[in-house]
């Protein structure tokens, strides 16, 4: 497959909605984490339930997850998780996502990150949103 959207652009979409007039209700439309649509099974218990308002997409040999997470102390960031492997689709893009989202979650400073693999891509994009 051919990829038509980075990481990196769609933080930066996601980033320019955040600071929209209609971010209520984009926010809105998306499941919020352990409560509501695609995400309802995943942390229904813990810090992690309703910490999120995410999309979620799959594919075969593909998995993605995007949207705003709030951290514990409160700093919101928007995050996109783009994953490409042989059958990733079957589970271990779930666990992936979730060990990023949870590391995330539980960051206690108010920096911006971007990782990158080897050839330079960024694979995946988060960065505050105060």
């Amino acid at each position: 497959r051919e990829g038509r959207v980075s990481a990196a652009g769609m933080a930066a979409l996601l980033r320019h909605a955040w600071r929209d007039s209609l971010m209520p209700e984009f926010v809105a439309s998306m499941s919020l984490n352990g409560i509501d649509g695609t995400l309802r099974r995943r942390h229904k218990r813990g810090t992690l339930t309703a910490s999120s308002h995410l999309k979620t997409g799959r594919l075969e040999d593909v998995t993605a997850l995007a949207g705003y997470v709030q951290a514990q102390d409160g700093a919101r960031y928007a995050l996109v998780v783009l994953h490409n492997a042989p059958s990733v689709h079957r589970g271990t893009g779930e666990v992936v996502q979730d060990a990023i989202l949870s590391w995330l979650h539980q960051r206690k400073q108010d920096v911006p990150v971007n990782v990158a693999d080897e050839q330079g891509n960024s694979t995946m994009n988060m960065e505050n949103q105060t």
